[in-house]
């Protein structure tokens, strides 16, 4: 990942401003975060800001494994800032109008969430994150050398749905009738209990189980058979398709067979 230093950064705009200015509005910058960003993390703003195609810009559905990448989206779900020894982290979903992802952020990027700057809604520019496979499928990290902006603009989510069938992996929205319910079964593990209740969904494409976990699966104790349902979120692994903490279901007045 590339290893952007003061220095390097006002290279790309010196021929905008002198030294001094440079160092002035990475102080800036920095006072803007609350200090909660370095000066080499400063110095990225300052350059976004004048140079706004130094760093590159990608869709979300454009994203490739091991990549640095720089993206506008919107804040679709915030998760629970995480502290372990040495650190904190944040998962959030994020879309576009071409898909979602999880962002993940580290540390003290993390702390714009753990602080309530970051929220459901918002918009956001993530500069130099670093994109990876992770759990919720692709997903793009920002830890020491990259920075999160925040109130990007007007930007589009995603709200399209996608059919089971095409639901191979990561984050989706979709539409279904539920046509059989199974049992909830529950787990213990070292972190707890854990429930997981599963339903055959169908729609146009065909038919297709859906594991629902934990709270979802409390949720779903309000539905029955027959239901028509939206699951905001859902996400494909390992052929399987869940809903769980990220996720939202509700029931529909009727069932679309369209996608949009």
């Amino acid at each position: 990942m590339q290893d952007w230093d003061k220095d390097g950064l006002y290279e790309a705009v010196k021929d905008m401003l002198s030294r001094e200015e440079f160092e002035n509005k990475v102080k800036e910058a920095a006072a803007e975060y609350g200090e909660l960003i370095d000066e080499a993390a400063a110095a990225m703003v300052v350059v976004d800001k004048l140079r706004g195609d130094f760093f590159n810009v990608v869709k979300i559905s454009d994203l490739e494994e091991s990549k640095e990448v720089t993206l506008y989206a919107r804040v679709e779900f915030l998760g629970e800032v995480k502290k372990f020894d040495g650190g904190k982290v944040a998962n959030i979903v994020i879309s576009d109008e071409t898909g979602m992802c999880m962002l993940v952020l580290w540390d003290n990027n993390a702390g714009l969430a753990e602080d309530g700057r970051i929220v459901e809604g918002m918009t956001i520019k993530v500069i130099n994150g670093y994109v990876k496979k992770g759990y919720y499928g692709i997903e793009v990290n920002v830890g020491r050398w990259g920075i999160v902006e925040i109130d990007a603009g007007d930007i589009k989510g995603y709200e399209k749905n996608v059919r089971l069938a095409d639901a191979r992996e990561g984050i989706v929205n979709i539409r279904a009738r539920i046509k059989k319910i199974y049992p909830t079964k529950i787990f213990f593990t070292e972190k707890g209990e854990r429930f997981a209740a599963s339903i055959l969904a169908e729609d146009e494409s065909g038919e297709r189980l859906i594991i629902i976990w934990d709270e979802m699966a409390k949720v779903l104790q309000g539905f029955g058979e027959g239901d028509s349902i939206e699951i905001k979120r859902a996400y494909a692994k390992n052929g399987e398709l869940h809903a769980g903490a990220i996720s939202f279901i509700k029931k529909l007045a009727a069932y679309d067979k369209k996608p949009e």
